[in-house]
């Protein structure tokens, strides 16, 4: 019972307005966590990384800040420096040539008391310090004066940046030169900063000599007096290149530097860092961070915070709606299952007469088909009728040659000829078996047959249409030829089929030239890839466009006594069986129809 009051109560109080308070204050405890938390996660990173970079570049120049003083501890250095001659510095020079390659230094060189060079690693080349004065340089003084020394600047003829070591070299007590050797900083841009931060090295006025971004290479840290910039263009630690100054306060202290604001032109940024001096150098390490990845950070922390409050938010506003909304569906279930009822009603009797609708489409669908088998007949007997004239002329000749060859062959037998008699019966015989294929072919042609897609040659399909149109030609007295037979070429094709459509298309052909004194038609197929094409061109009077573009409409004709159907039929048994019937102007007159088949199809049932 409680347990149900209080989830009464809390629903009760679940609105917009609340859940809003709500989540601005949780909003505001995120942020202030997460920015708190970042702040010791990032200066635990800077701290570390400074600390592992700090001793690994100690160890790094320690190993080369002795070597200056244990190569000026050499005869050839310490002779050379005592009474400087041409054959001692030409010894000097190979013997630091050597050096360099062993000890793994850019350069090494040799200056007497007064800060000239007098021997150097790079004496082949022509940009050599031989005879240079470098007492204006910082670690070379140094020497003089008897200290070691170290620096960091830009080479006055190579233009770049290195690591210089000294030390002074003694006879007797007395300083008569030092040692200096330069170190690239190849190492440095083998260390890597973590993600989001920066790794600064640092001279003693806080000058960025090199970063791992670049962005912070010769920029000041901290402010420059007069005689700071004075004396960076006397010692050209930059070679004259500008140095800016990107923080106005006077001291960068080790350790750790929070809000510390930079400006890079007109813009500033605020920077956390951490710094540690280099022992025994005037050289610091420092890491960096601008504040911009922290408030990315908590800005991205925050906001999944706020999905998640937000998921809960819609959570419980979404409960309380369902516990609202099942009332109302319970009310309508009743009224849905009374509308279901309904529908399924309407449904059936829909059903019914979608059946009803779906047999009277089959129905019209097979008359349709028995139409259409009807025109195409049609059209075949319509073709043998213009032709029935030929037909009859073809026929009545080997009739009449039969009669004579059947007297003469009674004669010769009456008279004992028997020899003559049997050649007539074999004349006879052979004349039979002609017009025996000759029926045969106008039987086949005008018969009503399914289509039977099969593999035949294109001759033979030729050969069956000149058979069948012979007659009507040699009736006009029209030129018959064939260009290609195609004696090699198959088709995958119903041949009768395509035979009517070729019957068709000579037969219209021959009719266009009855009044043409001399009358040619030309059959040509041609191959490619993509199939086969047969051309039926005369050289009659051709068409207009006008008559062209309504040629394959149906019951458009332009004979007396035509049906005008027999272009639409044969367009549609071409198609059937996935070709095309196109027609064009011949040159330089009369009209071409091209029958197109594809060279592997499927036609459909026709």
């Amino acid at each position: 019972m409680k347990h149900n009051q209080a989830e009464a109560l809390l629903i009760a109080n679940i609105n917009k307005r609340n859940l809003i308070v709500v989540g601005v204050v949780v909003l505001a405890l995120a942020i202030s966590g997460f920015w708190y938390y970042s702040g010791e996660s990032h200066r635990e990173i800077l701290k570390s990384q400074t600390d592992r970079t700090q001793r690994e570049v100690y160890l790094w120049a320690r190993h080369f800040q002795g070597l200056p003083q244990v190569i000026g501890k050499y005869p050839i250095i310490r002779e050379l420096l005592e009474n400087p001659t041409k054959a001692k510095q030409d010894a000097a020079n190979f013997f630091l040539l050597q050096l360099t390659d062993t000890l793994g230094v850019n350069f090494a060189y040799v200056f007497d008391d007064k800060g000239t060079v007098l021997a150097a690693s790079n004496f082949y080349n022509e940009l050599n310090f031989i005879d240079d004065d470098y007492s204006f340089r910082p670690y070379v003084l140094s020497a003089i004066k008897g200290d070691n020394g170290s620096f960091m600047a830009v080479g006055l003829k190579t233009g770049q940046r290195g690591f210089y070591f000294s030390a002074p070299v003694r006879e007797n007590g007395a300083i008569t030169g030092g040692v200096a050797l330069k170190v690239n900083i190849d190492f440095l841009t083998t260390l890597k900063a973590e993600k989001n931060t920066d790794l600064l090295f640092l001279d003693e006025k806080n000058i960025v000599f090199h970063s791992t971004s670049g962005r912070f290479e010769q920029k000041a840290l901290t402010s420059l007096s007069e005689n700071d910039v004075a004396q960076l263009e006397y010692e050209k630690r930059f070679n004259g290149r500008d140095v800016s100054v990107v923080r106005d306060e006077a001291l960068l202290n080790p350790g750790l530097s929070e809000g510390m604001p930079l400006k890079f032109g007109n813009q500033e940024t605020f920077f956390t860092g951490y710094k540690l001096p280099i022992p025994g150098m005037s050289w610091s390490v420092m890491s960096i961070s601008d504040y911009q990845y922290r408030i990315t950070l908590v800005a991205k922390w925050a906001g999944v915070t706020m999905l998640l409050y937000t998921a809960i938010a819609g959570f419980l506003l979404v409960y309380k709606d369902r516990r609202r909304h099942n009332r109302e569906i319970t009310a309508l279930n009743n009224s849905l299952e009374i509308r279901v009822q309904q529908l399924a009603a309407n449904l059936t009797r829909k059903n019914e007469e979608l059946e009803l609708s779906l047999d009277h489409y089959k129905r019209t669908q097979k008359e349709l088909e028995n139409t259409q088998s009807e025109l195409i007949q049609t059209a075949k007997l319509a073709v043998l009728g213009e032709m029935a004239a030929g037909i009859n002329h073809e026929l009545n000749q080997p009739l009449q040659a039969l009669i004579a060859y059947s007297q003469n062959g009674k004669k010769f037998i009456e008279r004992n000829k028997i020899d003559l008699a049997e050649k007539n019966l074999e004349e006879i015989a052979l004349i039979a078996t002609n017009m025996a294929e000759t029926v045969a072919k106008f039987k086949v042609f005008s018969r009503r047959a399914k289509p039977d897609s099969r593999q035949v040659m294109v001759s033979e399909i030729l050969d069956n249409v000149s058979a069948i149109i012979m007659p009507q030609l040699q009736k006009h007295k029209i030129t018959y030829r064939i260009d290609n037979r195609a004696d090699n070429q198959n088709l995958n094709c119903e041949p009768v089929m395509i035979g009517q459509v070729l019957v068709n298309l000579i037969s219209n052909a021959a009719h266009a030239l009855e009044t043409s004194a001399d009358g040619v038609i030309t059959v040509s197929v041609t191959d490619s890839p993509a199939g086969t094409a047969i051309t039926v061109k005369d050289n009659g009077p051709g068409i207009s466009e006008e008559i062209r573009d309504n040629l394959f409409e149906p019951f458009f004709t332009t004979k007396e006594k035509g049906l005008g159907l027999g272009l639409t039929i044969s367009r549609r048994i071409v198609e059937s069986q996935n070709g095309t019937l196109t027609v064009q102007s011949a040159e330089p007159h009369g009209t071409a129809f091209t029958l197109s088949l594809p060279r592997e199809q499927h036609g459909e049932n026709t």
